[in-house]
């Protein structure tokens, strides 16, 4: 760190020599040296402006006074000194919290992903609805520090160790209200690396995962720390990717500090906060298969033999691992066969995703070879193009982007119509990425990312040729830093980055087929759309060639509709593994009913008999409920702890190729619900 800036010693000599740096409470500004100085910029930004904000306030370590380990009480903003009167108001969810920098700020290299910036966890000093009384302020100089944040509890933190102090501003409303229009912030501002901090955000979304906003120059609120001299052990920690899908590994640092000249003795790492510690020493790696959040514990000792520990509740989620049924992938796998409505139906193989994906328009064709379903071509339930009004056939598939390590996305296309000399918008991954085609990428695919500018883009010949359906892959593997295009199940183009970086996260959906949000041409203007699949790991594509005619899928199990009960307890229904033929230990799996229930398997062969089926059980279990398959075969089942699984072995008969049965669980007692239904297609 650089030594301490001019304005800094100056501000010093105005402590009378004689106070000793005792328990009692002191404050300074950050940066150094504004406590009668007024900033020379002011901005809206976050406290005067409607829409979510989310914001990392970076003061340089050299800008503390103190040289030693303090703990904060409370942090202060104020307004620039054109305010002299502002109104009541209240931030509905207001947070605060303080960290220190992975990165030092004079560096000009702070990380595109929040979370990475924190060489620490944050620790809260403020959360939940915040009021800013009325008042007045008229005369020269600085207005006072009125928007203020303090804490009981306080946040430790240790200057001279070099790491810069972040202070992390999220404003996300809530219910959807806008923020009140309240308070602009005076600003300290110059060139980059020159003041002492800087302001990295994301607009419009308070929870996004990363920075859109990434400052030209410094600018900064001027901020008020009252805090104390800290002397003891203190416990931290910092911890790598805490998002993700099973088996998760999760990287742990121990940023601890003691004011003991012998400093600390021991470390010790209880991984899910069970209190049976797993690991020792300055880091470690915890690794999780089983899907929930946990809760790490770190415990630390000085050479003193005092104590100190931080636990960091729910740091680490963790998603559904691939199951079973390998048939599919693990969060969105879309035949468009289970199109009912606007509403395409979700055959994945874990519940990560939504069940169901949404159209603009509901007037699909009937499906001829289905009674009940509806297909945009029938025979086949692909998604057709549309080359008068393409927007209509964009894909939503419900799914806010959550994507780190490994992951596949795979679709199957044919080209019906002219490729046209527009971009064209395949997919959208929220506000953050998005794939296009056509226009000045020609007949290639590219993946472009937002923050940072990066681009994957295929060679040419990706295109479809017209009337043949295609297979295209993106594949991304994060362990290895590679990603690739497949086409056809051959390496079309690959790109290197850095192993264990990528991650995509929006509270935006990702889109198929287009964006409703873009300018450009939706790519189902000239596409068909089939099998499109989202994988949470690499998946070994093999070469495959082109088809003029489509194949059966895959054997899966797709849940479809939505089950309904009489005690608010809706019944599950799955299968164990993929429907394949040949499969001796397929079974049909109960679950979410009250211990001591009993239930009846309905095994149909159809959905829709003579107008009677699906049948109209509204008046017994609420509105909208229905049995869906006409009750061909029925078994019952007891379920003694609420869960059941009833055994439907599939015989090896190639004349079962393609087929469907349809499948509810009716629970009938201590009361009654309807599970969703269940399409097996066997192949």
């Amino acid at each position: 760190m650089p030594s301490l800036p001019l304005r800094l010693r100056s501000a010093l000599l105005l402590f009378p020599c004689a106070t000793p740096l005792a328990a009692q409470t002191q404050s300074q500004t950050l940066p150094a040296g504004f406590e009668s100085t007024l900033g020379n910029s002011g901005s809206n930004e976050p406290f005067r402006v409607a829409e979510p904000q989310r914001h990392h306030f970076v003061y340089d370590a050299s800008e503390f006074a103190a040289s030693g380990p303090i703990r904060i009480h409370s942090i202060a903003f104020r307004p620039p000194a054109n305010v002299t009167s502002w109104n009541a108001v209240t931030y509905l969810d207001l947070r605060v919290a303080l960290a220190t920098a992975s990165v030092d700020y004079r560096a000009q290299s702070y990380r595109r992903y929040f979370e990475d910036n924190f060489a620490s966890w944050p620790v809260e000093l403020f959360q939940g609805d915040y009021t800013l009384a009325s008042g007045t302020s008229a005369g020269p100089g600085p207005r006072p520090f009125v928007l203020s944040f303090p804490s009981a509890t306080g946040y430790v933190y240790h200057p001279g160790l070099g790491r810069d102090l972040l202070v992390e501003v999220a404003t996300p409303s809530r219910g959807g209200q806008p923020n009140p229009l309240g308070l602009g912030l005076e600003l300290a501002s110059g060139a980059l690396g020159t003041v002492g901090g800087s302001d990295y955000l994301r607009r419009n979304n308070p929870v996004s995962a990363f920075i859109d906003i990434y400052p030209l120059a410094d600018a900064v609120p001027v901020a008020r720390l009252e805090y104390s001299p800290f002397s003891g052990v203190h416990a931290d920690f910092g911890a790598s990717r805490v998002r993700g899908f099973s088996p998760l590994a999760v990287q742990l640092n121990d940023r601890s500090f003691t004011t003991h000249p012998g400093g600390i003795a021991s470390i010790a790492w209880d991984f899910q906060n069970d209190g049976i510690f797993d690991a020792s020493g300055p880091s470690a790696t915890a690794t999780y298969t089983a899907p929930g959040s946990y809760t790490v514990r770190l415990r630390v000792r000085d050479a003193g033999g005092a104590a100190s520990e931080r636990l960091a509740t729910q740091l680490v989620h963790v998603f559904a691992p691939p199951t079973s049924n390998t048939q599919s992938a693990e969060i969105l796998n879309f035949h468009f066969d289970e199109l009912r409505g606007n509403r395409a139906f979700n055959a994945a193989s874990t519940s990560f995703a939504p069940s169901f994906g949404t159209f603009p328009v509901s007037t699909w064709q009937g499906a001829a070879n289905r009674a009940g379903f509806q297909a945009n071509e029938p025979g086949f339930g692909c998604v057709a193009a549309n080359a008068a009004n393409p927007a209509s056939h964009l894909f939503d598939t419900g799914w806010p982007v959550e994507l780190c390590g490994a992951w596949t996305l795979a679709w199957w296309q044919r080209r019906v119509g002219a490729h046209g000399p527009e971009t064209m918008r395949v997919a959208s991954f929220g506000a953050e990425a998005k794939i296009e085609t056509g226009g000045a990428l020609l007949n290639s695919f590219e993946l472009s990312i937002s923050i940072p500018a990066t681009r994957l883009r295929s060679n040419g010949g990706a295109d479809s040729p017209l009337g043949v359906w295609t297979h295209v892959a993106l594949v991304v593997d994060d362990n290895a830093g590679t990603a690739e295009w497949r086409i056809n199940g051959v390496v079309n183009a690959s790109q290197s980055f850095t192993p264990r970086t990528f991650r995509m996260r929006s509270v935006r959906t990702l889109e198929f087929g287009g964006s409703a949000s873009s300018s450009g041409v939706p790519y189902l203007r000239s596409y068909d759309l089939d099998d499109l699949r989202l994988y949470s790991r690499v998946v070994p594509i093999a070469p495959r060639g082109p088809l003029v005619s489509w194949t059966p899928q895959r054997a899966v199990n797709t849940r479809y509709d939505f089950g309904c009960s009489t005690s608010g307890g809706v019944p599950a229904i799955d299968g164990n593994s993929a429907p394949a033929l040949g499969n001796a230990s397929y079974a049909i799996t109960l679950a979410g009913l009250p211990a001591g229930s009993t239930a009846t398997l309905v095994v149909g062969f159809t959905t829709h008999v003579f107008g009677i089926f699906p049948l109209d059980l509204s008046s017994l279990l609420g509105p909208g409920c229905a049995l869906a398959p006409f009750p061909d075969l029925s078994f019952p089942v007891a379920a003694p702890s609420g869960s059941a699984s009833f055994a439907a072995p599939i015989p090896a008969d190639p004349l079962l190729v393609g087929a469907h049965s349809y499948c509810q669980w009716l629970a009938t007692g201590p009361s009654l619900a309807l599970s969703p239904g269940l399409d097996i297609h066997l192949s």
